[in-house]
């Protein structure tokens, strides 16, 4: 989703906007009565930033936009992680009920941890994904904090990818530790995180210069990331140039960084097995992880056989009824889920949790899986790596794992 000015403002805390201000000593150019109801402050608000000098406003955009590419589950978690170490900055978020409110106090507080947690976002959203190949290191391997053997990292990686489509002439690498989250939503262990900015091609672009537009000759920067985790014995590498440039950049690393030539194994993406579905479940769980329910609110099926037809099968979360049941009772004779030719490509569960000890509310998490591997588990903050790697294995929703 592109960035809205408006809907930020309408989800962002009146006393969290008026201190960004402050913090970045931008005065704004209209009166804005933080006190008054919020459509009336709202409004003043953005006037003013649209009356803002053309410096000023674009700081603001920027400083917002950056910002709002956190407000997810998986950006939360990388605030948190790049705050762990400050107990004083991660007892203030802890506190804050809004995730951008949030964002803006670690922005204003230490804008370095700020850019780190974007580059974890950044990467932590890709994993799994087409720019994403992984691999398991064959032991706990320390990694090198040598600057001499990060410059030649730097300029392998640059040499790998003008070799292959022409970009990283200029290449850098920032390098930090972070905190990783375990399965009860805690940071332990620190993984080493290694942002790549190579340069991409030469863009021929339009911008205004005062009132005309000019053509502008622009090299963007290609980001990408090694992941480093010792605990776990992974390591991850998202970059754009396919997987020979993946491979290329992990090689490198293992040899210049880890000091290893054949310590590392590539690590076959899971694919999901939604068919499964086509079935009543009775998703079994261990009682001390808290599951109450689990119900499949959606199936979408593909047809195998001509690969264009397509349907949806949806129910509301109060019904009593199973979706397999009401597949059953809607098509009769013809139901989809019992014709071979359609296979599930996409599925919705809805993931109901006991009360935390102390809370009286239940907490309903919505986890979505689209074949062959894609799904919005890394957005889940507390429980996704409970659900991923335990229970969809369990529920034989993994290709190729034993179910149990």
């Amino acid at each position: 989703m592109s960035f809205s000015l408006p809907r930020f403002l309408r989800r962002t805390p009146s006393k969290s906007l008026k201190l960004y201000f402050a913090g970045r000593q931008i005065a704004l150019p209209g009166p804005v009565d933080w006190d008054a109801p919020e459509r009336d402050h709202l409004a003043a608000l953005q006037q003013a930033i649209d009356a803002l000098d053309e410096a000023a406003r674009e700081q603001v955009i920027t400083d917002l936009e950056r910002v709002d590419q956190l407000c997810d589950g998986v950006g939360q978690l990388a605030l948190r992680s790049v705050a762990a170490d400050n107990r004083a900055l991660l007892s203030r978020l802890l506190t804050e009920d809004s995730d951008e409110s949030r964002g803006l106090i670690v922005l204003l507080e230490d804008e370095s941890a700020f850019d780190h947690a974007l580059a974890i976002s950044y990467a932590d959203h890709r994993r799994n994904g087409r720019s994403w190949s992984g691999y398991s290191v064959a032991s706990p391997f320390a990694a090198a904090k040598d600057p001499q053997l990060l410059q030649v990292l730097e300029e392998e990686i640059s040499r790998l990818l003008r070799q292959l489509d022409g970009t990283g002439r200029r290449l850098k690498i920032d390098c930090f530790d972070r905190q990783g989250p375990t399965t009860d939503g805690r940071l332990i262990g620190l993984i080493t995180h290694y942002s790549i900015y190579a340069e991409g091609l030469p863009e021929s672009q339009f911008e205004f210069e005062r009132d005309d537009p000019k053509r502008r000759t622009r090299r963007p920067v290609h980001e990408g990331a090694i992941s480093y985790d010792p605990n776990r014995r992974t390591l991850d590498v998202i970059a754009k140039g396919g997987k020979p440039a993946r491979v290329g950049i992990a090689q490198s690393f293992a040899r210049n960084i880890l000091g290893v030539t054949d310590g590392i194994q590539p690590v076959i993406a899971r694919r999901f097995a939604l068919n499964r579905l086509k079935r009543p479940l009775t998703f079994a769980s261990d009682p001390a992880d808290g599951i109450k329910t689990v119900k499949v609110l959606l199936l979408r099926l593909a047809s195998a056989s001509d690969g264009h037809g397509r349907i949806t099968i949806e129910i509301d979360p109060s019904d009593r009824t199973d979706i397999c049941a009401l597949s059953e009772q809607w098509f009769g004779d013809n139901d989809p889920l019992r014709r071979p030719e359609w296979e599930v490509s996409q599925a919705k569960l809805r993931i109901v949790f006991y009360p935390e000890p102390g809370k009286v509310r239940e907490e309903a998490v919505m986890i979505e899986l689209r074949s062959p591997n894609g799904s919005n588990l890394r957005e889940q903050m507390r429980h996704h790596e409970i659900i991923s790697e335990k229970y969809l294995a369990r529920w034989g929703l993994i290709a190729g794992r034993p179910e149990g």
